[in-house]
């Protein structure tokens, strides 16, 4: 499989690649927070803040993932997604919580700053060991800057996913930025 996920009528199938290094019966928290930041999305927006809160391991098993509206609004507006095993009586796994804008082109963007470093910028950062062949390990690749532990300059980092982290018609930045989540 060449995904992280396989859409199966309303539920998320995962793939192996969607290990994490903790559990072998369990997902990296990278993707879930993907199929979150896709669930608060929508066209003529962009996400200004999104909060991913993992309740329990999310299982190497179908998942569900419903949003809803909070806040209503114009022009901002706060949106809840969670995610939960199929079935009438399932727990929450996780839960993400989004301010979702409107873009107006007709408003003047503030400059924000120069760019961060690209992964270009940083040295090959291999996975730690997790005792597994196949996981989020091995569908991941990435860079970090080095820093002295007596800088106080901000360490950055960066996780590619070499395969795709969706089935077809998803390409997103808050789920690019998402998928590679903390390790």
């Amino acid at each position: 499989m060449s995904a992280f996920y396989e859409r199966d009528g309303d539920t998320f199938v995962p793939s192996e690649l969607t290990r994490g290094p903790w559990d072998p019966g369990a997902q990296h928290a990278g993707p879930p927070s993907a199929l979150l930041g896709r669930a608060v999305e929508a066209g003529g927006t962009l996400i200004g803040r999104i909060t991913i809160e993992v309740l329990r391991p999310v299982p190497l098993a179908p998942l569900t993932v419903a949003s809803r509206v909070v806040r209503p609004g114009r022009n901002v507006e706060l949106l809840e997604a969670t995610m939960a095993e199929p079935g009438e009586d399932a727990r929450p796994i996780a839960r993400a919580v989004a301010w979702r804008l409107r873009i107006d082109d007709s408003v003047a963007a503030l400059d924000s700053g120069p760019p961060p470093p690209g992964p270009d910028a940083g040295a090959e950062r291999p996975f730690f060991p997790t005792g597994e062949d196949v996981g989020y390990h091995t569908a991941t690749s990435g860079s970090s800057s080095t820093r002295s532990p007596t800088s106080a300059r901000t360490a950055s980092g960066c996780r590619r996913a070499s395969c795709t982290t969706r089935p077809a018609g998803w390409a997103a930045p808050p789920r690019r930025c998402s998928s590679a989540g903390a390790e």
